[in-house]
This record gives structure tokens, C-alpha cells and sequence, in this order.
């Protein structure tokens, strides 16, 4: 099952929020166990003749038709009829080289773009998708070069660096018989923001990547981007007798074979709760995109995600629209059938004053963390919601939108964007919804000089229910009619992505007023080098305790510039690319309110990493830890968390010595094959310093501790004690680890030991665990000296004595090499 179904499957099991019943028992049928299923098919044809924007898309699988919107592919550049706002950059490889022809867009827009010839592109915007802040996750690829996703907070100056990637190689198989499946057709996909439109909300979408990916050869091997390299991205591999798989990014990560299942059909019916069929209503399914049309007598067939159970659906009727079932495992079979409830809301508005209800309209959404993710959120898009008229007498009838027994009722005037009231409801109803009145709210603000605020707009956001306000800025003042309660005030400046937070004002009547003093804005510069070395590529996020936030990127030279910063304290935070180079405790800085210029210099030493005995071809299993050095800070700012420890990725050793680049610290290096241990572990190294480390196997041997007259896994409590190991001086940052678990492992405990050469005590004490015996062995304590050298294997052999207490025997006493892995003497 991929990881946000289960997750999905978790949460809805603690949520207990189910809104079906099932008519008859039956039998579950066998799913695929692999990731979710998708149909989006791309036309070639549409896309070369295409300007971009959705296409609508339709595929058989059986009787049953699937329908679904993509987007279409097909880059765009010249003669681009740019919106309001352009959002633009440069694309450069891992030499600073500009990228012609590579693909960009961004995750909210969905429309690619092509860069020229100097890597250049622009991306027209659309509204923001949050009020609180400007924010875009840029994507960009080109054949032979990783796909790289960046978030950013700024419209223009961005870089994205795009770094070669070789691929790898995937196994697809059968999932019943595991056997290889050549000819499978793969393609790659990039998620991108939801799609919210049709009655379906945050239905997932998706680009078709322009990679060749050949079908999969005599092995069933197919070459894909690596996902160690390439960013989030997914895979949807076909067969022609098997069911299409969506397998996403991390699952390719995981190395594991891509299963695919052929089909099984399970038929059931959707009727509503006085049993009559929902004819011709739609069915989605938000995580796979599919969208499903039921027969006249409500059947439908269902695809193969539906058969892990613990799914979700919103079905659209004629009369009703998004009602989100939730659907157990046990309740799926062929020929079954599921009875939606629909939990009408019914209520009464009640107003202060002579207003009338009929002014105001409701709308429901869901009060579950989990459902919210599929569904839009009121105060960001509160006209994705179904609104309900409240008629003159102030009562409302909502049969639309989540129907559930926990529900959240939202409550607007009509034609306004601003929802005014928000509670949760708790079963059917009738409820008595009391809003009260607004208060008019004056605000003026001064600026020095007042020309900043020419164009200007105030953005108020209700700290109870989300609410957001906006109100144009004439010569410094606002008036705004307002209900009781907290706001937070921004003011977004004509010409700036950026919100600047003003202050709180709490209304708790009429003729409220309120004077704000903003000091107006500056342009920031600054450079971040290490060791005098520009650091590029690098993130520096910014903000202030009020609320202001942003990111900047340095450019080659290290440089970076940030245009409307305010005059105020902003506390920065750099963040390159390169983990070598960040302390493991952070980079902070203050900038003062009115610091023009911030230069950041790293501390840097050397690290020479070299290859002595350790075999080449394990040589991808070695890994980097860096630690902070001891004494160190925790970070800049007063009680901020930092990390004591981090991954840093090593280049590839087999290629030859590498030189990094790194902050001072402390650096471990581990192994992932645990038979060929590493010499030396540890290396500290010094701000200007120069060191070298050598990756190298000490000289070692295995022990291994076994339970005479015992079959199967064993766990219980060993000790392996060094007695006399004259190489423990020479490799002084050795860790004893544990071998891999020999063919002849029954009556072994655990695995061998891999130890350097000397003489140990073996100790048994306490009980083991048996699994075949599913009970506990054994008691007191007991011990043998084994002496081992470098390539031996030996045996720690007990065995329990008359008493039930742990016994040495006496062989073993007198033999002080223990038994030989082959039992001989």
C-alpha cells in the first residue's frame, strides 16, 4: 500500500467517520499492493497542437468508462500573453553554463515554459493560492539533467541548477508469480497543485515529463530518473494485460520491484438511504484521479485501489454534490452495496439588528484534519465551497457539500468573499446559528514618505476564524465594516510581493479607529562565501518577529539582494545547497533596521577522502555523518532548536580521492554492509585545517554465539567482552558491528559478531526467546573465552543444563578457539 494511503487508512481508523452502511456481507477480493492506479492518458497529437491549459481525457477499463481532466504538456514560449505578474529566472547547469530548452513551470500555474537560449524564463502568475504570504514551487528538467523542484518567495532572480542524471534501472513484475515482464511502457509524471474545479475538489494532476522511457527489456528492467538524484517526481507503468500502476517517488526510492496486477472485477452499487440506485451520479477518487460514472441502477466497476479498503469517494448527483464516503475493507466485494447518508444540516441564522437573513448565505466543509486535505479550504477558497441562501425567516436547509457527522458550517454575506462566522456542528441539527453585527472599522496608516503607500491595500485576517478582509489604502485611510472579534493587519504594497504585518486591533464595538506608523522599506544586499569561495547554491530565509518572511537565492559570485525589506530587525538564516559547508548548528545572523548590507564568511577546512583496502564494489555503502563540534552554540536566536547531527551525501570514491569542502566538526563514516566493517570511523577536523581520511577494513574475524539442541531464530541476551585485542590501540575508532547471519543459522543467536583479532568472553545470561518454542529458555549466567584472528569464524556453544541454568561445555572449556563454524575440532 504507498505511504499517504496508509497513512490515509490510519487516520480514518482513529476518525471512526464513516457514512456508509452495507446491505450484505461477502468476501474481499485480492488487490495489488504497490501504489495507486491512474489512467491519464496523454494524446500526443493534442499536445503538439495545443497552447496549453487541461484536456479532457477519457480510457475504458472494462464497461466502465474514466474520466478525467490532465494537463497538457506542451511547453509554450514567444508571444505569451504574460498576466499581472511574471514570475522569471535562469536555468544554468552545475558549471554555471546556461540551459537552453529546458522546461520550467510551477506547481500552482501547471503550464510549462522553455528557456532560450541564455536560460532565461518567465512564468505568468495567477492569484495566490494563500493570503498570508507569496510563495511558488518552481520545476524544472531536461533530458539527461535531474528534475529539481525549489520553493521561493520572490518573483524574480531565480536560479535553478540543474545536475546530470545517468538513471537507473527498475524491475517490473508480475505481483502474484514475481516473474519479469519485458515490453512493460512506462512514463514519468511531476505533481503539481490540485485540481479543485468540476465538483471534484484537490483531485491530484499531473505533467507528462518529455523523457523516452523504453519499454522494459528480458528482464523486466525499465530506466527511469534516480530518485536519489531527481526530485518527487512519479512513474505510471502499463502492460497490456495488467492494471496501470502510479508508483510515486517514494517508492522508487525504496529499490524495490514495480508489481503489476491483472485485472478483477468487483461490481457494486451506490443507492441512497432509502435504497434508490444513484443513476448516472459521478464517483471520485481524490489520491488516483479517478472519476467514475454509475449505470442507470447505480453500478459501477470499481478500479483496483478501491480493493485495499479504507478508501474515500465524493459522489455527485443531480441534487447533491461532493457527499465523501468513506469505505471500509470488509464492505468491498462484487456485487455488493454501499448506502449513503446524506446528514442534511438544518438551522436557523440569528441576527443583532433588522438586517435580514436572506442577506446571508451557509456552506459546509469537513472538521477532520485528514478530509481537509482533500477538500478546500474556506478561508483560502471559500468560493470552492457550496453555498446555501438563507431565506427571509433565517432558517437554511444545506444537503450539499461534507456530509458527516462532524461537519464545520460557515456563514457570508451574499456576494461578499469574507466568511464572517465558523463553528462546528455535531450530528443533524436543527441548530441556531447566532452572527452578531459588524462594526465600521477605521485604520489609517502613515508612511515616511507617504508616496510608499500610493496603491497600497489592507488585508485583515480573523484570528478565529481565518477570515480574510481587503480594503484599498486611499491616501493612507480605510474604512471596513467588521463582526466582533481579533484581526491581524498586513499591508501589501503596490509594485511587492511581499505582506507587511501592521499590528492586532481587537473590535468589541461601533466606531472603532485604529493608527498604524510603517517605517517603509529598503533593499537589503549581502554575500555568503566559504573560505573566501562564493557559495552558490545557496537559500537565505528572512523574517521578522512580527510576521515578515521571505527567501532569497545567491547568485554565482555569492551574491543576493532583496528588494521592499522592511526597516526592522529580520533575523536571516543561510542555507546552502552544499551540507558539507552549513554547520551542523546553523548559519543565523541579525540584520538591524536599518543594515543595508550583510556579508556572511564560513569557516572551511579540507577533508582529503581516499580509498585504501575497502573493496570497490562496496564503496556506494559508505555514508557520512556530521557532527557539531563539542562546545559549540545551539544556533543564533535565544531558545531556536538546532540539529546536534546531519547526512551529508559523499561524492562517488570509485572515481578516486575526493576533496571537500566542509565546516568544522566532527564527521563519522558508516558502513550499510555490515561484513566488511570500516577501520576508522571518526575524524574531527579544524576551521583552516587540512586532513585526510582513508577508507579501509582492519583485519577482522566473526564469533558467533549458538544454542545446542535448538532449531530457528533465537534472540536473547549475549555479551562479547574484549579479554586481549592488541589492535584496538591501532584502530582506536573501531566499532564492533554485526555479520550477516551464515546458511546454517538454526539454534544461532542474533547474528555473528565481527571483531578485530584478540581473545573475548562470550556471556550468557537471563532467558532467550525461542520462535519456534514461542516461549522463554533458559536462566543464569554462564561464559566462554574464545580467541579469534583475522578471517576466522568461531562458535560460542551452549546449551542449557539439567537445572534449566545455562551451561559451557566442557569441550569448550578446554578449547580456547572455540568451535569452528564447521563444527570440526
Amino acid at each position: 500500500m504507498p505511504r499517504p494511503l496508509l497513512i490515509a487508512c490510519l487516520l480514518a481508523l482513529v476518525a471512526g467517520l464513516c457514512c456508509v452502511v452495507v446491505w450484505s456481507p461477502g468476501n474481499l477480493s485480492a488487490s495489488t499492493d504497490n501504489g495507486s492506479n491512474t489512467n491519464a492518458d496523454f494524446d500526443a497529437d493534442q499536445q503538439a497542437s495545443s497552447g496549453g491549459g487541461r484536456q479532457p481525457s477519457r480510457t475504458e477499463i472494462g464497461d466502465d468508462p474514466v474520466e478525467e481532466e490532465v494537463i497538457d504538456s506542451a511547453p509554450v514560449r514567444g508571444g505569451v500573453v504574460l498576466g499581472d505578474r511574471v514570475l522569471s529566472g535562469r536555468v544554468i547547469d552545475a558549471e554555471y553554463e546556461p540551459v537552453a530548452e529546458a522546461w520550467v513551470l510551477t506547481a500552482e500555474e501547471g503550464t510549462p515554459v522553455l528557456t532560450e537560449e541564455d536560460g532565461s524564463f518567465e512564468i505568468p502568475l495567477g492569484p495566490d493560492r494563500y493570503w498570508w504570504t507569496f510563495s511558488r514551487e518552481i520545476i524544472a528538467w531536461k533530458d539527461g539533467r535531474a528534475l529539481t523542484r525549489k520553493s521561493v518567495r520572490q518573483t524574480d532572480g531565480i536560479l535553478m541548477v540543474l545536475k546530470e542524471d545517468e538513471g537507473v534501472k527498475r524491475k517490473v513484475i508480475d505481483g502474484d508469480s514475481q516473474m519479469a515482464l519485458p515490453g512493460a511502457e512506462a512514463r514519468i509524471l511531476v505533481e503539481v497543485e490540485s485540481d479543485t474545479e468540476g465538483g471534484f475538489f484537490n483531485m491530484r494532476r499531473f505533467v507528462d515529463l518529455p523523457l523516452e522511457v523504453a519499454p522494459a527489456d528480458d528482464d523486466g528492467n525499465i530506466t527511469i530518473p534516480d530518485p536519489e538524484k531527481s526530485q518527487r517526481f512519479a512513474i505510471e507503468v502499463k502492460h497490456p494485460d495488467y492494471e496501470p500502476v502510479l508508483t510515486d517517488w517514494w517508492s522508487v526510492r525504496r529499490d524495490q520491484p514495480i508489481r503489476l496486477s491483472q485485472p478483477t472485477e468487483i461490481k457494486m452499487q451506490f443507492v441512497d438511504s432509502d435504497g434508490k440506485p444513484h443513476a448516472g451520479a459521478q464517483l471520485g477518487f481524490p489520491w488516483t484521479r479517478r472519476i467514475l460514472t454509475l449505470d442507470a441502477e447505480g453500478w459501477v466497476n470499481l478500479p483496483p485501489e478501491a480493493r485495499w479498503g479504507l478508501w474515500s469517494v465524493q459522489l455527485v448527483t443531480a441534487e447533491q454534490r461532493w457527499i465523501f464516503l468513506e469505505i471500509e475493507e470488509d464492505q468491498i466485494y462484487d456485487g455488493g452495496a454501499v448506502a449513503t447518508n446524506a446528514y442534511p444540516r438544518l438551522g436557523k441564522l440569528q441576527l443583532e439588528g433588522s438586517e435580514s437573513p436572506a442577506l446571508y448565505e451557509v456552506a459546509t466543509s469537513s472538521q477532520w484534519q485528514y478530509w481537509k486535505s482533500y477538500e478546500p479550504d474556506p478561508s483560502d477558497n471559500p468560493e470552492a465551497l457550496i453555498w446555501t441562501p438563507v431565506v427571509a425567516d433565517g432558517t437554511f436547509t444545506s444537503a450539499d457539500g461534507w456530509q458527516a457527522d462532524h461537519t464545520g458550517l460557515h456563514v457570508r454575506k451574499i456576494g461578499e468573499r469574507r466568511i464572517l462566522h465558523s463553528e462546528e456542528l455535531v450530528g443533524e441539527g436543527p441548530y441556531e446559528i447566532a452572527l452578531a453585527a459588524a462594526s465600521l472599522l477605521k485604520v489609517l496608516v502613515h508612511a515616511d514618505p507617504p508616496e510608499v503607500l500610493t496603491g497600497a491595500a489592507l488585508e485583515l485576517i480573523g484570528q478565529d476564524d481565518g477570515s480574510l478582509t481587503s480594503a484599498e489604502l486611499g491616501e493612507g485611510a480605510a474604512e471596513i465594516m467588521l463582526t466582533n472579534g481579533q484581526y491581524e493587519l498586513r499591508l501589501q504594497l503596490a509594485g511587492h510581493p511581499h505582506k507587511y504585518p501592521l499590528g492586532e486591533i481587537e473590535i468589541l464595538g461601533k466606531g472603532v479607529e485604529h493608527e498604524f506608523w510603517f517605517e517603509g522599506v529598503h533593499t537589503l544586499t549581502g554575500s555568503v562565501t566559504a573560505g573566501g569561495e562564493a557559495v552558490f547554491p545557496c537559500q537565505l530565509d528572512l523574517r521578522s518577529d512580527n510576521g515578515f518572511r521571505t527567501s532569497v537565492d545567491t547568485d554565482p559570485k555569492g551574491n543576493w539582494s532583496l528588494d521592499g525589506a522592511p526597516h526592522q530587525e529580520i533575523y536571516l538564516r543561510v542555507r546552502p545547497e552544499d551540507d558539507w559547508i552549513e554547520p551542523v548548528t546553523g548559519i543565523w545572523a541579525l540584520v538591524g533596521p536599518y543594515q543595508d548590507q550583510v556579508y556572511t564568511d564560513i569557516p572551511v577546512a579540507r577533508l582529503l577522502v581516499t580509498v585504501g583496502n575497502y573493496p570497490e564494489k562496496l564503496l556506494d555503502k559508505i555514508t557520512a555523518r556530521r557532527e557539531a563540534p563539542s562546545g559549540s552554540s545551539r544556533g543564533y536566536r535565544s531558545g531556536r532548536s538546532s540539529n546536534s547531527s546531519t547526512n551529508a551525501k559523499l561524492p562517488d570514491l570509485r572515481e578516486g580521492p575526493a576533496e571537500l569542502r566542509l565546516a568544522p566538526g566532527v564527521v563519522r563514516f558508516r558502513t550499510r554492509d555490515n561484513d566488511m566493517p570500516l577501520a576508522d570511523t571518526r575524524i574531527e577536523i579544524r576551521a583552516n585545517e587540512v586532513a585526510g581520511f582513508v577508507v579501509s577494513t582492519p583485519p577482522v574475524g566473526r564469533i558467533a554465539t549458538r544454542i545446542e539442541g535448538l532449531n530457528g531464530q533465537l534472540w536473547g541476551n549475549v555479551d562479547i567482552q574484549p579479554v586481549n585485542v592488541p589492535l584496538s590501540e591501532k584502530y582506536p575508532t573501531f566499532v564492533a558491528g554485526n555479520g550477516s547471519r551464515p546458511a546454517n543459522a538454526n539454534g544461532m543467536i542474533g547474528n555473528p559478531r565481527v571483531l578485530l583479532p584478540g581473545r573475548y568472553k562470550v556471556r550468557m545470561h537471563n532467558q532467550i526467546w525461542s520462535r519456534d518454542l514461542n516461549g522463554q529458555l533458559g536462566g543464569g549466567e554462564a561464559s566462554i573465552e574464545i580467541e579469534i584472528g583475522e578471517g576466522d569464524w568461531k562458535e560460542a556453544v551452549f546449551h542449557i543444563g539439567d537445572d534449566g541454568t545455562w551451561q559451557a561445555p566442557t569441550s569448550n572449556s578446554a578449547d580456547p578457539n572455540g568451535v569452528p563454524r564447521d563444527g570440526s575440532r
